[in-house]
């Protein structure tokens, strides 16, 4: 999926096409965040019914348990509002429209660097994102909806991501939201022992799983395919079908579910059987990463189990959410600098089309001038010595025009192209108008 350093500089200049709306733990709770969230069947479907109710050539959709994102580009001139209202009332025309947040340009450019990096997070540098991003990547490049402009601006984010990794692990540890839910297993361990329960194959559940192993806690990875969960589940850990949990559960101090169901999984009987399965005469308690929950509330609350879903694992995470941002200064700087490099790369691609026209120009005067020279005062001369005299002329204007041209891209790159426009304006008035145009079409 990446893109060469040319790919990249000869989208640049689209980044002002780019725009994102989005709905996160900041402004909202898990339950509202779920009725922003695709359903995993079909979602490709879903996906090209967004952008045509979008109107947009180009569509990036993000869902984690923490936060909805939409990017766009191309496709209709429609303000960017507009369909930040479309979005609300395609998902929840009852929810408060200040929760669904809107960016344009390079502050959309900014904050998916932000998401990338694990800085917006409710726990921050939590190392899941990058994860999520590429599986998001996927589902919209299989969508047919990834294109160059956003196909370069999400390569990017991971790039950023990935300078600031080493940074935020060495502040925070490998953070996660996954942490958060072993510290809550691991509390009910300490006065409830036995086996925990993981219900869904992903990242968050493999790192569980391998967790749990190294402390020698016995774990059970549930999924509906067996097969699915038996490649991926570490040496020594249970595998069973979620169809034979929910009829049959295992003795189990703990539940963590991390799955992508949009609707519970557990119905009120398997709750029943499974709160009659745990140790030590307590029932087993939940940790719920669904959204929306893969095991209802009310359903846990009826039969003894505590419950912990997303909205208290976030509130956990942001509880230290100050003090780790205080210890990611670098973090933060990296992706300030990354932004300065892409602004730099946008605008030396606006001027780049000037300094080859202009490098253009000194040859042709150049050319000109030998022609008219040949054609009088040098009129004697043979074919071979014109031919001389010719490439004197193309090596010579080469260099002339070396100068302007280097000026010309760090000018633009330090100071902006209206600044390299206003350069040229004396010499090359129609060049510098040429410019100022292309700078207002970006």
């Amino acid at each position: 999926m990446a893109l060469s350093e040319r790919d990249r500089r000869g989208t640049a200049q689209r980044d002002g096409d780019v725009a994102l709306v989005g709905i996160s733990w900041r402004h909202a709770s898990a339950e509202q965040l779920a009725r922003f969230t695709l359903p995993r069947e079909a979602r490709g479907e879903h996906l090209r019914d967004l952008a045509a109710l979008l109107e947009v050539d180009e569509l990036f959709y993000l869902a984690t348990c923490n936060r909805v994102e939409v990017a766009f580009a191309g496709g209709a001139e429609i303000p960017v509002p507009e369909r930040r209202r479309r979005l609300l009332e395609h998902f929840d025309a009852s929810a408060d429209p200040r929760a669904l947040r809107a960016w344009a340009a390079e502050g959309a450019v900014e904050h998916l660097y932000l998401v990338a990096s694990g800085l917006d997070s409710a726990r921050a540098g939590e190392s899941e994102i990058m994860g999520q991003l590429k599986t998001a990547a996927i589902e919209c490049d299989a969508a047919g909806l990834l294109g160059p402009t956003l196909r370069a601006l999400v390569d990017d984010a991971l790039r950023v991501a990935r300078r600031v990794r080493p940074v935020t692990d060495g502040h925070v540890g490998r953070a996660s939201l996954a942490d958060i839910g072993l510290q809550h297993i691991a509390e009910r361990l300490a006065v409830q022992s036995g086996a925990v329960a993981l219900v869904g194959v992903s990242p968050m559940t493999v790192h569980c799983a391998n967790a749990l192993s190294e402390r020698g806690v016995p774990v059970i990875l549930v999924n509906r395919s067996v097969e699915r969960a038996m490649a991926v589940a570490p040496e020594g850990v249970k595998v069973r079908s979620l169809e034979a949990f929910r009829l049959s559960p295992d003795v189990v101090s703990a539940v963590l579910l991390a799955t992508g169901a949009n609707e519970p999984l557990f119905d009120a009987a398997d709750c029943q059987r499974l709160a009659r399965r745990g140790t030590q005469g307590l029932p087993p308690l939940i940790v719920d990463f669904g959204l929306p929950p893969s095991l209802r509330p009310e359903e846990a609350e009826r039969t003894g189990m505590a419950h912990i879903g997303m909205d208290s694992i976030t509130r956990a995470a942001e509880a230290d959410r100050e003090g780790a941002l205080g210890a990611l200064g670098e973090a933060r700087a990296l992706v300030d600098a990354a932004l300065d490099e892409r602004r730099t790369r946008e605008w030396t691609a606006i001027v780049d089309p000037t300094i080859l026209e202009l490098r253009r120009r000194y040859a042709d005067r150049a050319q000109s001038e030998v022609e008219r020279i040949l054609t009088q005062e040098l009129k004697t001369l043979d074919e071979s010595e014109r031919e001389v005299l010719r490439r004197w002329a193309a090596s010579l204007s080469h260099q002339l025009a070396h100068v302007p041209s280097r000026g010309l891209r760090d000018l633009a790159a330090s100071a902006g192209p209206e600044a390299a426009a206003e350069f040229l304006a004396v010499a090359e008035p129609e060049l510098a108008q040429d410019l100022r145009r292309r700078l207002v079409g970006s």
